[in-house]
């Protein structure tokens, strides 16, 4: 197990696509905050990440080959219930946002969002704050 270095925030990365993961790691290991502590494709694999590295933050693609990302949230809260997570997909947000908050993550952003937005995010959700576009602010408001 990695020790958490001081003042930094751990960071796993759950995806499926390792250049994904890699590409967030670089993105992640390059802030003076943040700490990568391990990145993993799969649900059984984030489950054994989420518990023997302790992260701070889970940066969860919804989308794993054999695993629904939005019961993994569920079932990560469930076992972990002060754990962070922030969703990070390709999957429209006007439909998969609210139901990725409703299933315990505190953020949902889309991958096609500049890398800035992505840390403002990060920060927001480890602020024990939520994170959404202003879309889907303005959604969730006027609904």
């Amino acid at each position: 197990m990695q020790k958490k270095p001081k003042n930094k925030s751990r960071i796993l990365v759950v995806d499926d696509h390792s250049v994904v993961r890699e590409g967030l790691a670089g993105v992640i290991k390059r802030q003076s905050d943040c700490c990568f502590c391990g990145g993993v494709g799969s649900v059984k694999e984030a489950y054994e990440a989420v518990e023997t590295l302790q992260p701070d933050l889970v940066l969860l693609d919804l989308w794993l080959g054999g695993g629904d990302g939005l019961e993994l949230v569920k079932s990560l809260k469930g076992h972990f219930p002060l754990l962070r997570i922030l969703v990070l997909s390709f999957s429209d947000e006007a439909i998969y946002a609210e139901r990725a908050l409703r299933a315990g993550a505190l953020g949902f952003i889309s991958k096609t969002q500049p890398t800035q937005e992505l840390l403002t995010a990060i920060r927001t959700v480890l602020a024990d704050e939520i994170y959404v576009s202003s879309n889907v602010a303005r959604m969730i408001l006027y609904k």
